[in-house]
């Protein structure tokens, strides 16, 4: 190998350089295509200038002659404007073209001379108001156009709320039926349903779903025909007074039997102290949802009657008097309670004397020579305070009798709805010390032996039924045979009162008839204990 000259380094030899003159090319082609790509961007720019000015240009000159054309038309139709000199819009025109306005960004400004799009909503009147939108009546003009129409109209065709129906009576006159269906208007409902329901083709089961979840099935034309129909069969019944009675005696939970005090405790808790609607709180329970409400209004009337003063017989007559008093100063109207506790005195809230009415006439209708006879008591030995909330004729509660005796009928309903209420998945995960209440104390292992007796008297053997399905087939069972019982025993007291009644009328009638005969008996028997 030759040995290296001095003009070369070494090194150079022993490691060769780079080669980067690429890199060095590129930034000369790029450096020399520079001005190149300016220039072109330049001439972009000005030619979207020009072409975007073009285009307003363009918009302005077919803006201004669609002006000028409207003028012209308005002008040739107008016979006052004939002789006017007619508009230079070809000066508009150019003025316009001239000076194109630049269009802002955004949603364009609409044209206040252009046509409307939308659609009117309803078509204009002869005055040109809308149509189907009537200006608000008075209400004198109201009730005249009321009594024009016929008793069908106002009660079948229309739907009036209870107080409206009254008004309606106190105002205009209308006439209908109140209180209780006769056997008669029961049995032309029963029939009537009984044709909608084939003219329909609806089972049982559609029928119930026509009755209370007829929005969620789509069938709310079918409802207003049913209720049309019902109402049109009656004579003087309005149309909300058949819905009420149909619904209420349709539904499955209309006969539960009396409230126990598990039923009461949730009632109160719920509705008193967490604020729960009645109808949350009577699909929880079970039952309907004006029960439910009247029942904790019951429950406030009873709280108020055993933290208040004592209830005297003197106090049913004062009731009794201004109900009387007010009736022949409203004469005519809804009875307001509230003006009737502030006629008494405001001794207790006006819930009480409204809840309270029934059981007050009854007792003091009854107070004659052979008065009913409230439960555990005889005579006048009955409790008048008692009585006002008890009522005269009544099962004694759970409450009244022996709370340190297991009463099969009534404790194990009671346990078994605390458990139901609880809301548990499993007999496994009962809180058993939560069962028990203030009314209703009983310890933990009480409640458990109860439970599993209450398992082996009701449910068959080998049964293999779930937690859930397990409570409900027991309490069904239980108040299956607690409301035949209590229907029973209000058979018993009709059969006693009508007993009652006869014997009175029996005893009665000789004494009216033959008045003069009646009064030698007693001297005729007086001699007999003396010859003895």
């Amino acid at each position: 190998m030759a040995p290296p000259t001095a003009s070369q380094p070494v090194a150079a030899t022993d490691a060769p350089k780079k080669d980067k003159s690429h890199k060095k090319d590129k930034k000369d082609k790029k450096n020399k295509d520079a001005p190149e790509r300016k220039r072109q961007k330049r001439e972009r720019k000005e030619r979207e200038r020009r072409e975007r000015e073009q285009a307003e240009k363009d918009a302005a000159t077919v803006a201004a002659a669609s002006a000028a054309q409207a003028v012209n038309a308005v002008a040739s139709a107008t016979p006052a404007n004939a002789a006017a000199p007619a508009v230079d819009t070809s000066a508009q025109v150019v003025l316009t073209t001239a000076e194109p306005l630049k269009r802002k960004r955004g949603r364009p400004k609409k044209d206040p001379n252009a046509p409307s799009t939308k659609k009117p909503k309803r078509d204009a009147g002869e005055n040109g108001e809308r149509r189907g939108r009537r200006a608000k009546m008075s209400e004198e003009a109201a009730l005249e156009e009321l009594k024009t129409l016929s008793r069908r109209e106002l009660l079948v065709e229309r739907v009036y709320s209870s107080d409206m129906l009254a008004r309606l009576e106190r105002t205009i006159g209308l006439q209908y039926a109140k209180g209780r269906f006769s056997k008669q208007e029961q049995d032309t409902i029963k029939n009537g349903i009984a044709e909608f329901m084939k003219l329909k083709g609806l089972s049982e089961e559609d029928f119930q779903e026509l009755l209370y979840n007829y929005r969620e099935k789509g069938w709310e034309k079918m409802y207003t025909e049913l209720w049309k129909d019902l109402a049109g069969r009656l004579t003087d019944r309005p149309n909300i007074a058949v819905r009420l009675h149909v619904r209420t005696n349709k539904s499955q939970f209309r006969r539960q039997g009396r409230y126990t005090l598990a039923e009461d405790f949730e009632i109160r808790n719920r509705m008193g102290v967490q604020r729960e609607d009645a109808a949350s709180v009577a699909k929880r329970l079970g039952r309907l949802n004006q029960d439910v409400l009247s029942r904790f209004v019951k429950l406030q009337v009873k709280a108020e009657m055993a933290e208040g003063p004592t209830w005297t017989a003197e106090e049913d007559k004062e009731v009794l008097g201004a109900l009387e008093k007010y009736k022949q100063e409203h004469p005519g109207e809804v009875i307001s309670w509230k003006a009737i506790a502030s006629m008494v005195g405001n001794k207790r809230s006006y819930k009480v004397y409204s809840n309270l009415f029934s059981n007050i006439r009854s007792r003091v209708d009854r107070s004659g020579a052979n008065p009913r006879r409230d439960y555990g008591t005889v005579g006048d030995n009955a409790d008048a305070s008692q009585q006002a909330v008890r009522g005269i004729q009544r099962h004694p509660t759970r409450a009244e009798l022996d709370t340190s005796v297991w009463i099969p009928g009534e404790d194990d309903l009671i346990l078994l709805q605390r458990l139901n209420f609880q809301d548990s998945f499993a007999e496994a995960s009962v809180r058993w010390r939560d069962l028990s209440f203030e009314t209703w104390q009983w310890p933990e292992e009480t409640l458990k032996q109860q439970f599993a007796q209450i398992k082996s008297r009701y449910l068959p053997g080998g049964w293999a039924g779930g937690w859930q399905e397990t409570l409900d087939k027991i309490i069904r069972i239980i108040r299956t045979r607690r409301t035949k019982k209590e229907i029973d025993d209000e058979g018993e007291d009709q059969a006693e009162t009508a007993a009652e009644l006869s014997t009175r009328a029996s005893t009665s009638q000789p004494a009216v008839a033959a008045p003069a005969a009646a009064a030698p008996e007693p001297a005729a028997v007086k001699p007999e204990p003396a010859a003895a």
